[in-house]
């Protein structure tokens, strides 16, 4: 009795964790996955079911991670190539394994596995800024798959991209029609309500997404900011010290005192919001309203030189930021243009994002393999990126280098 409610445990298990997979519940197929991995742990299809699905929520690094033990506890190897392809389009790199994807959605694969494929697609194009490609892979996965909502929040992205707003609301509302719980897609619903300037539908949609993640900080700061534009300043406030309690990224915290400091500002306490605009410089130095704030409350109460310094500093990232969305909107039109791809990396390796600079180089790289200037700047940046990985005390790689 007792081994054979052994058995059936793990098998209602994988039952449930295939059924969240079905509807795109993320959270729950791990969350099992977790109570799976205790009961039996070191099995290669958990390993292997997780990189799958931290994959498709674009945790790639984590996502690679799984991929290796599943590999190392002996999953099959087609399998394992086929998702590692999914993941190399979903960073832009689409010339390499694109024609291959597509043999694969030509192939006899499964529904799931095809979703798949045009869901990597889709957001390899994006990636690499190629948006009349994403278009058309999301008009061949909507012709397929009509009542996939995937599918319709995928073309809400692409609208997205072009500046369609109106357009991709309406995607974003077939999507959430046919998947209401998806509390992440509500919330960019919220954001484009906010654009268009209708306010009490963007706080409407963002209460939904916090009576179904109350403790979601982007949609208690996206609430907030609804009450301050609509001059509801103390509940707006109530809101954003609550988002301060919960768990946030620096630029999330950055935003929320931000937020706080201006309604300081207004409110006179000129000491409070410079104090709080301090921290938010601090943990957003490329914060633009808090460095403009900042400099406003500075110069307010006669430290010019300080304000100055402030202000200097804004408009520097206002005009990169300026030229960045110039240079974006350029690449829509010409997609084949290496050249610009290189500029845009060069603004943003300036600005500190060494990371998403390097994702343009390779997107030039894919462009035009030769390209000298593409070559030599992200050489330069894995350089830089590799010296501070070797002057960080306890890093992986000392760690690693120890164990061995």
């Amino acid at each position: 009795m007792t081994g054979a409610a052994w058995f059936v445990r793990p098998v209602a298990l994988t039952s449930q964790i295939d059924a969240a997979i079905r509807r795109h519940d993320w959270p729950a197929a791990l969350a099992a996955l977790d109570v799976l991995e205790r009961l039996e742990p070191d099995q290669p299809d958990i390993a292997f079911r997780r990189a799958r699905i931290l994959r498709r929520q674009d945790r790639l690094g984590e996502a690679a991670r799984a991929f290796d033990a599943a590999a190392r506890l002996g999953h099959d190897t087609e399998e394992l190539h086929r998702q590692l392809v999914l993941m190399k389009a979903q960073t832009g790199r689409m010339t390499a394994v694109e024609p291959e994807i597509r043999m694969l959605l030509g192939a006899a694969v499964d529904d799931l596995f095809a979703e798949e494929c045009y869901e990597a697609l889709v957001k390899g194009h994006l990636a690499g800024h190629r948006i009349d490609d994403a278009r058309q892979c999301v008009a061949f996965w909507t012709d397929w798959q009509p009542e996939n909502p995937l599918a319709h929040a995928a073309a809400g992205l692409v609208a997205e991209k072009l500046e369609r707003h109106g357009e991709a609301l309406s995607a974003y509302r077939t999507s959430l029609s046919l998947d209401p719980d998806d509390v992440a897609l509500r919330g960019r619903v919220a954001a484009l309500e906010v654009h268009a300037g209708r306010l009490d539908a963007a706080a409407e949609e963002y209460t939904l997404c916090l009576a179904r993640q109350p403790d979601d900080p982007r949609m208690v700061i996206g609430l907030a900011d609804c009450h301050v534009r609509r001059g509801a300043h103390e509940r707006a406030s109530r809101l954003f010290h609550e988002a301060l309690t919960l768990e946030l990224t620096p630029e999330n915290e950055a935003v929320a005192l931000t937020a706080l400091a201006g309604l300081a500002s207004e409110e006179r306490q000129m000491d409070a919001a410079v104090a709080l605009y301090r921290d938010a410089v601090r943990l957003d130095p490329r914060s633009i309203t808090a460095r403009f704030g900042y400099a406003a409350v500075l110069n307010a109460l006669g430290r010019s030189d300080e304000a100055s310094r402030h202000l200097v500093e804004a408009q520097k990232l206002s005009d990169a930021h300026r030229r960045l969305t110039d240079l974006t909107r350029q690449t829509v039109g010409e997609p084949g243009n290496a050249d610009l791809r290189v500029e845009i990396a060069g603004i943003l390796a300036d600005l500190g994002l060494r990371e998403e600079g390097a994702r343009w180089l390779e997107a030039a790289l894919e462009i035009d393999p030769d390209h000298a200037r593409a070559r030599h700047g992200l050489d330069t940046l894995e350089r830089e990126a590799g010296a501070e990985s070797d002057n960080m005390p306890g890093s992986i790689q000392t760690v690693t280098k120890g164990d061995t």
